[in-house]
């Protein structure tokens, strides 16, 4: 049997898996329990600390408006249609921040910058892209 870190780890990344193998947009009810499912594993795997709880309510599954015009379903932030790889792109390119800078003091920009695109990357490797054009494809805003 594997170790309680373990399966939480296992839950957490499989809430990510399931997210980027979607075909289509679920309905809006399954985005909520997909929503509620992904949080509990997140504080699962993370710990429930205050940081962590309050990261949990502050994101969501569902619909996102993409900057190439598409329309994705992913991570993203409660009540918009801003996904949380859109925000960490727009990010790239910042000077590294001075909390890091004192802990990786020897760390330069070209490899904080690394990073944050790998960030970046990984994060969008867990959208499903979402033809709006195709039926069962649209999500209602009530449930987002």
């Amino acid at each position: 049997m594997a170790a309680p870190e373990q399966e939480a780890a296992d839950a957490f990344r499989q809430c990510l898996v399931n997210l980027a193998t979607l075909t289509q947009c679920p309905e809006p009810t399954t985005a909520l329990e997909m929503s509620k499912e992904f949080r509990a594993a997140l504080l699962l795997y993370a710990s429930e600390s205050d940081d962590n709880k309050d990261c949990a309510q502050r994101l969501e599954i569902g619909r996102i408006l993409s900057n190439y015009g598409r329309t994705d379903f992913g991570l993203k932030l409660q009540r918009t249609d801003i996904g949380i790889s859109s925000v960490l792109c727009c990010a790239e390119g910042c000077p590294i921040p001075e909390q890091v800078s004192e802990i990786y003091p020897e760390l330069t920009q070209a490899q904080w910058e690394a990073c944050q695109r790998l960030a970046t990357l990984v994060l969008s490797a867990f959208e499903s892209n979402i033809t709006p054009s195709e039926p069962g494809n649209t999500l209602s805003e009530s449930a987002e």
